[in-house]
């Protein structure tokens, strides 16, 4: 997964504002106290209102030159701080109405101090080199700040490269000569490079202005989170040619990006933002269409065909070093006919195959950006803010500057083209679905998180954080699920509550009773389904529901197609926008599944999608580290949580069951806690065997397994392993001979079953593994054979699984950090030869010393984890080669050296917040051909007035098979339902018509009693497919629905173009989809007997318009 950041002014920036407010806010806090929780609610409600104020350039340049209004400001801050700390120590201190004043001012205190006034020391840095800056440049820097800091909380989601195109806007008039001169400048620096890093390019506009733009990146693939941003904020800080041009700037807009590497290497030319260029165009004489710049978010699925046929098929060529999905965005648009900018964009949208999101900056249209979003899983949020309009990818990237935002995440008629515009007259965001161009309404919703919540506070990373924090996550999962009395207790939180549409489905007799419950995610939401789909079980005895979990990449394969009305999907994703469980959960909603979702994130897809929901933690547990945690284990609770409202509906265990499961899973947080105590030991533990074991395993048993299989991909993703998980009495029979370091899982054993599982330990023991065991307190079995014991506490409810998690958590942490400990030698060695190089007379003795050092300590094992045996041998020789170097090899020597050192630095380095290859949540998924109505059958229903959600289900699946052998819808015409005649017969009037159809008479003109298959399609209340009177029309007659007890409320009848043929599979699928099949094998087999019978050759023969259209019996005649 990808970044998108991005910002586009207006023209308020010119202006003043009254920042008076700020004083009396100082003086109304400074009167305010704890004894009257109202008055601090009251002045914290002005300062919510003041929001967009309070975020405007004009307050902060007023801020950079007013030091008393910073001073008030400063002192603002500073009270609210103290409230909130004199709030916590009040005893007063754990009522609900005191604990929500306290979190407002925790969230408002951080605003202050850190979004307002420590933001105006980042924004002067880009600056300190202009003596005087002007507004302009002042402006300049605040919005190329603002979004590289959006980029900065984007780089959890993938930061192996970065870019930004600041494009500002000149007011004219701006001389042909003078833009020839900034274009020579730009030119004897080499930065007239299309889209490559430092290039600049100029632009004329219609109205005698000019844009300039300017494109920084970087390319890296090892580093710690905020050295993107770093470099980038190095590049524009020493940019002359940029704080020059900028004196002259009006407007900006700001198109930014950081990679996780999909497609192509990771390297500059692969960076986003990607320009139009093409092989053989010639700097700098782009026309403006051909110097578009895009960012992308997710896969197309179909880059190389648009390559070979979009491209070459017009004569262009892709340049070699490009080589990332991303370059077809801008090409395609150039490529694309017309002289609307939107509608191009929207057909050049519509070629792209994949799940994705993507934004388009054009040089001479400064006023805009353009943003496109299709399929599952990708998202965009949208703000307005006083100084114009924001974007990122995630909602926390807008929190530090916004309370409400717009997110584009529509699955439907093929996703959203938004445009964004602050020019007069024209709305800010104009939004259209992609297959039908129809204009559709976005709404804003609260941003419910400040930037506070992801903040990483004294934790050196992100994952350690958010271990700690796991014990808190459980409790707020629990807060207001449910009531507990005595020993009762109750999910019956009133037909509006969390569980009543959960519940009333359950007991519903008109549906049919459940019999199948799916749990699914990807990556750690799959295993904390394991987890959910155990509790299932153990919540349901004595019942015939099956449940079961699996990957949603896999159980979407298995849903096509299948009917589930008697199923529920617990879906489960801590963003709610993974791919993969999107596109399974709108599979088997279009199948009948109730969904049930699990997530964190309150407006997300996922929820939109759900039939009902139960959010995990607060809302506000944003998880920042690639590696997910806490959401796990909130994602349990949750699914337990479930699994006992589903047991108290259907009666399966008594109140009092329900009671102490409760109980045992309040106490879950103190038990977390207890094994987050014991975090010196378990550090311990990794420090002595994680560096020094190349082969690692993990293994368990029972509920044991899923910790496994959590703990596996903790630990593949931190220290970089390809790790195996197993059954524990499996291992002996599998990987035995590579004498591994394994982890047992055996905390969640009866005494019996630990003692068998004690003899496979002893088994590991004695081939030479190193067997480290996860084991419940008290039980001393595994100590004569095991390396080291780590004793947990027991959770009780099925839960104890959960404990040995975070032990495994906490193991895989310190493992990556002890072998990262390792790799800072190869650093400092890579820093000591650069300097030899670039100072010949430097003595080479002491690098030599110092890899003799890092030989050592690999003699030692101390690298075995990590390095190769090959680079082991390349350190050696290269020791070997410096010990006899002279003036004519010194500087190849030491030149390879450097190239060493990083590559030795790469295999060693564990930097855990930033995993190489690795992303925060991964949303390319695995694509799986979306099957949906043809986009020319929705735009004609919709011409005709028919939404697709007036559409049985049945009836959308009848239209998506026969969309396959679709060309085109010709017309149509739409009858409307008058009532009923004689005998009951309904009444049909012909009203709107499209296409062919306009201007022709029909006998349904005045209203008439149905006849032939208008009828049949009215009395079966499903589509039916009609030649017509005279057999030689294509007619589709599709009833639609309306009102509360959905009756037939008319009919659309679509004239349609078909292929002349097609492939044998497709026409027998085509077949099998509408359950003509078996009708026509059974009419041909009863005609066509001995040797001339073949079934298969006679289907491929025929046109599919037969097939669909001509009777079973009139094909076999023939």
């Amino acid at each position: 997964m990808c970044g998108i950041a991005g910002f586009l002014s207006n023209l308020t920036w010119h202006r003043d504002n009254d920042v008076s407010w700020i004083a009396l806010l100082a003086d109304a806090l400074r009167d305010a106290g704890i004894g009257h929780l109202a008055g601090i609610d009251a002045v914290l409600d002005q300062l919510h209102a003041r929001f967009d104020d309070l975020m405007a350039f004009a307050t902060h340049l007023a801020l950079v030159e007013r030091a008393d209004l910073r001073d008030r400001l400063t002192q603002a801050a500073s009270r609210v701080e103290g409230l909130e700390a004199e709030l916590k120590a009040s005893p007063i201190a754990r009522d609900p109405a005191a604990e929500r004043t306290a979190e407002r001012l925790r969230d408002y205190g951080w605003q202050l101090r850190n979004e307002v006034l420590a933001n105006i020391d980042r924004t002067l840095s880009l600056i300190g080199g202009v003596p005087t800056p002007a507004r302009a440049q002042h402006f300049t820097a605040w919005s190329i700040e603002q979004v590289l800091e959006n980029l900065d909380r984007l780089e959890v989601r993938g930061r192996d490269s970065a870019g930004v195109a600041v494009q500002l806007r000149l007011p004219g008039p701006v001389s042909d000569g003078q833009m020839a001169d900034w274009r020579r400048l730009a030119a004897s620096t080499g930065r007239d490079r299309f889209d490559a890093d430092g290039a600049v390019t100029i632009h004329a506009l219609p109205d005698g202005g000019a844009t300039a733009r300017f494109t920084y990146k970087v390319a890296q693939l090892i580093g710690q989170l905020g050295d993107n941003g770093a470099t980038l904020r190095a590049k524009v800080r020493a940019d002359a040619l940029l704080w020059s041009i900028a004196l002259q700037a009006d407007q900006v807009a700001i198109l930014a990006h950081t990679r996780w590497a999909s497609h192509g290497a990771i390297n500059l030319p692969n960076c986003h933002p990607q320009s139009g260029w093409l092989a053989g165009d010639n700097a700098p004489t782009l026309v403006p269409d051909a110097d578009t710049m895009c960012v992308l978010n997710g896969d197309i699925d179909n880059y190389r065909g648009l390559k070979d046929g979009l491209v070459r098929g017009a004569g262009h060529e892709v340049p070699a070093q490009v080589t990332t999905d991303a370059k077809i965005i801008p090409v395609a648009f150039r490529l694309t006919p017309g002289n609307n900018t939107p509608d191009r964009f929207l057909s050049a949208l519509r070629q792209f195959e994949g799940s994705v999101a993507i934004g388009l900056l054009h040089p001479t249209e400064p006023q805009r950006l353009y943003f496109g979003q299709k399929g599952s899983g990708q998202s965009l949020f949208l703000a307005q803010v006083r100084d114009g309009l924001i974007i990122a990818s995630e909602n926390y990237g807008l929190a530090p500057r916004a309370r409400a935002s717009i997110a584009m995440a529509k699955v439907e008629k093929g996703g959203l083209q938004v445009t964004l515009s602050t020019l007069d007259g024209e709305p800010a965001i104009t939004a259209r679905t992609i297959d039908d161009g129809v204009d559709t309404e976005l709404k804003p919703e609260t941003i419910e998180i400040f930037s506070r919540d992801i903040f990483r506070g004294d934790f050196a990373h992100f994952f350690e954080k958010e271990v700690h924090e796991s014990a808190t996550s459980v409790r707020k999962t629990l807060v207001g699920r449910y009531t507990r009395q005595g020993r009762a207790a109750s999910f019956d939180l009133g037909p509006d509550g969390i569980w009543a549409g959960l519940r009333r489905r359950l007991a519903d007799p008109a549906k049919p009773a459940i019999r199948r419950i799916f749990v699914t995610g990807q990556g750690t939401a799959a295993i904390a389904g394991m987890g959910v789909a155990h509790l299932l079980r153990q919540a349901l005895p004595g019942t015939s529901i099956h449940v079961e979990a699996a990957k949603a990449s896999e159980l979407s394969s298995d849903l096509d197609g299948v009917r589930l009305d008697d199923a529920i999907v617990i879906a489960i994703s801590q963003s709610g926008t993974t791919t993969d469980t999107n596109r399974t959960v709108d599979l088997a909603r279009a199948s009948g599944a109730w969904i049930h979702a699990i997530v964190n994130r309150r407006n997300s897809p996922l929820v939109r999608k759900s039939d009902s929901h139960l959010f995990t933690s607060d809302g506000r547990d944003i998880e920042m580290a690639v590696a997910s945690t806490k959401a796990f284990y909130s994602q349990v609770a949750a699914g337990k949580l479930t699994a006992l409202c589903i047991a108290d509906t259907l009666g399966t265990l008594s109140l009092t069951q329900i009671h102490d499961e409760l109980v045992a899973l309040e106490g879950l947080p103190s038990r977390i806690q207890e094994v987050l105590d014991e975090e010196d030991l378990i550090a311990a533990c990794a420090e002595r065997y994680a560096p020094q074991n190349r082969y690692w395993a993990v293994v368990g048993n029972g509920p044991n397994k899923i910790a496994a299989e959590e703990i596996r991909i903790k630990l593949s993703e931190l220290c970089y392993k390809s790790i195996p998980v197993d059954f524990t009495e499996d291992k002996k029979h599998i990987d035995l001979s590579t004498e591994p370091l394994t982890l047992v899982i055996a905390n969640d054993l009866p005494p019996l079953l630990a003692q068998d599982t004690a003899k496979e330990v002893a088994i590991f023991k004695a081939h030479a593994g190193k067997p480290l065991v996860v084991a419940a307190k008290g039980e001393t079995c595994f100590d004569a054979y095991a390396e080291a014991v780590i004793r947990v506490p027991s959770a009780g409810a099925g839960l104890d699984f959960v404990l040995a998690t975070v032990v495994g958590h906490l193991w895989g942490f310190h493992a990556a950090r002890a072998i990262d400990r390792r790799s800072q030698g190869f650093r400092a060695l890579g820093v000591a030869i650069e300097q030899a190089l670039v100072e010949s007379d430097r003595p080479l003795a002491p690098i030599i010393d110092a890899i003799a050092v890092e030989l050592r300590r690999v003699a030692d094992g101390e690298q075995d984890a990590a390095l190769p045996p090959r680079a082991v041998a390349q350190l050696a020789a290269l020791s070997v080669s410096l010990a006899t170097a002279d003036a004519s090899n010194r500087t190849a020597l030491l030149s390879g050296g450097v190239e060493l050192m990083r590559k030795l630095f790469e295999e060693t380095s564990r930097p855990v917040d930033t995993i190489r290859h690795q992303a925060k949540t991964v949303t390319v998924g695995i694509s799986r051909p979306a099957r949906e109505v043809a986009p020319t059958i929705l735009t004609a229903l919709t011409s005709l007035g028919v939404s697709h959600e007036a559409l049985a289900e049945a009836d959308r699946q009848t239209l998506i098979a026969f969309s396959s052998v679709l060309t085109n819808v010709a017309g149509g015409i739409l009858y409307g339902l008058k009532g009923e005649g004689k005998d009951g017969v309904p009444v049909l009037a012909a009203t709107t018509r499209i296409g062919v159809s306009e201007g022709k008479a029909s006998g349904y003109d005045g209203g008439r009693a149905a006849t032939g298959s208008k009828r049949r399609a009215l009395r079966l209340g499903r589509i039916i497919f009609s030649a017509g009177n005279k057999a030689d029309e294509n007619l589709v007659l599709i009833p639609f629905f309306a009102g509360a007890d959905w009756r037939v409320a008319g009919l659309a009848m679509l004239h349609t173009d078909l292929m002349e043929q097609a492939s044998l599979q497709q026409k027998t699928a085509l077949l099998k989809e509408l359950q003509l099949y078996e009708d026509l094998f059974d009419a041909y087999h009863d005609a066509v007997h001995g040797e001339d019978r073949d079934f298969a050759a006679f289907i491929a023969r025929v046109s599919p318009r037969d097939l669909l259209f001509r009777s079973p019996a009139e094909l076999v005649r023939g």
